[in-house]
């Protein structure tokens, strides 16, 4: 049974508003009308052209076919053939062989046009449901690609908090050292504020630092301690192998869960001066086995270089380019060096230096007042002296190299504009070095000349 709703979807009538629908037979109407209604205004005889020697009425037929396709094409071609069926039973006119031909032939055309629409109607409707399906995944992924990005930015400026809190915290520990300290009160106060610091990571739960005599033999109790480790075996094996390796000694994961003869901690880091003498031991008991990680323990082990320069008689100041030149601070700058690049290489994150090299015989106090201006929050700098020439580093963290490229190409059109020559007319050199977390750092010191 042919109901309304099939009648719709044949002509192309689903989902159509009622008003275009009236247009679209008014249209299909004036079409088919125009030109009968013409011929019979001005007298003519032969309203729908069938004895004229070309087929007018293709015309209408073929643009109703190409606009709206073969329904529709086909339903105003039987409009046409019951209008002329009209004109020929009541006017008592006979269509001849070749006129019948010619009503063929437009029948045919008139169908045929309405399916290449059809056609390239279908083809355009896919390409377009194609379109929007792209659209709406693109959508998606872009998306997902700016909360990736929110994401990532977030965990960049989390991992630059923490290692920028961490040195705040280190900065602040040093300049808060009371200076009419002896060097026993000196070594006594750091190692109270350190144990503080490393009592802060809730997976430490059992550590001290001890003290050594010239034998390297355990002096007494623990200067200071966390989780209840007020004492150590003197003869304890990691200790000894710390000490004979220069080198911070653990044990393997797995053996946590042994007991392994001649020691009862997990892990001892000298602490080194600038004399490369231990006389303080790290010893660490437990850790929570979840966090016994290589990263951890290299950030331990960062934390004890940074300690062993600030104790030592000679230290200098880690966030300035304020230095003397003596050979001693040059020692003591390099281990800050290194204990910052482990620092950050414990979060397995690469990093850029900003390396200025400046004879002696040039300005350095402008020069250095110029370099300070490009100094941000987040960077490091330190000054090494010797050899007639100043090397002053700058830490570029968290930058691509394009961007530490950018860094360095500012900072030479400004040096042109302060001193009205090029880094190269004063013989100074200006380069950017990559430190990636698999680097050794004593290789790059190496290749800084330092």
């Amino acid at each position: 049974m042919m109901t309304t709703k099939n009648l719709k979807n044949i002509f192309f009538f689903k989902n159509t508003a009622p008003a275009e629908i009236t247009t679209k037979w008014l249209e299909v109407l004036i079409l088919l009308m125009t030109l009968p209604v013409i011929k019979i205004l001005i007298g003519l005889s032969d309203p729908f052209f069938i004895q004229s020697s070309f087929p007018w009425m293709a015309i209408p037929l073929t643009l109703i076919a190409l606009r709206h396709g073969t329904a529709t094409a086909f339903i105003g071609l039987t409009l046409f053939l019951i209008s002329l069926w009209c004109y020929q039973f009541y006017g008592n006119i006979s269509i001849n062989t070749t006129q019948l031909y010619q009503l063929s032939g437009i029948a045919v055309l008139t169908l045929l046009s309405g399916e290449i629409t059809d056609y390239w109607r279908k083809k355009l409707l896919s390409e377009k449901e194609d379109l929007a399906k792209a659209l709406e995944s693109i959508k998606e992924i872009t998306q997902k690609f700016h909360l990736s990005q929110i994401s990532h930015s977030q965990l960049e400026s989390e991992l630059l908090g923490i290692n920028h809190s961490l040195q705040k915290s280190l900065e602040i520990i040093e300049s808060s050292l009371p200076e009419d300290l002896t060097q026993q009160q000196k070594t006594q106060w750091l190692t109270e504020k350190m144990m503080e610091v490393l009592s802060s990571y809730t997976w430490l739960e059992s550590a001290a630092f001890v003290a050594m005599d010239k034998q390297h033999r355990i002096v007494g109790d623990a200067i200071t301690y966390t989780g209840g480790l007020s004492s150590v075996a003197p003869d304890d094996l990691l200790i000894k192998k710390a000490i004979n390796t220069n080198k911070m000694a653990w044990l393997k994961k797995d053996a946590l869960f042994t007991d392994t003869p001649g020691t009862t901690l997990c892990a001892a880091i000298p602490v080194y001066q600038n004399n490369n003498k231990a006389t303080i031991i790290l010893a660490i008991r437990h850790i929570q086995f979840n966090s016994y990680t290589a990263q951890n323990l290299n950030t331990l082990n960062v934390l004890c270089s940074w300690l062993g320069g600030t104790i030592s008689p000679h230290k200098n100041q880690l966030n300035s380019f304020e230095i003397s030149t003596t050979a001693e601070n040059n020692k003591v700058t390099i281990q800050h060096i290194d204990a910052f690049l482990r620092l950050w290489s414990a979060n397995k994150k690469n990093i850029f230096l900003l390396v200025a090299k400046i004879p002696e015989s040039n300005n350095i106090t402008d020069h250095q007042l110029y370099f300070d201006k490009f100094i941000q929050d987040e960077n490091q700098q330190w000054k090494i002296s010797g050899d007639g020439q100043i090397i002053l580093l700058i830490a570029l963290p968290l930058l691509t190299q394009v961007q530490a490229n950018q860094y360095k190409n500012r900072v030479e059109g400004g040096y042109i504009d302060k001193f009205r020559s090029t880094l190269h007319d004063n013989n100074i050199s200006l380069e950017t070095i990559s430190f990636s977390n698999h680097q050794n750092t004593n290789n790059l010191l190496a290749k800084l000349a330092l």
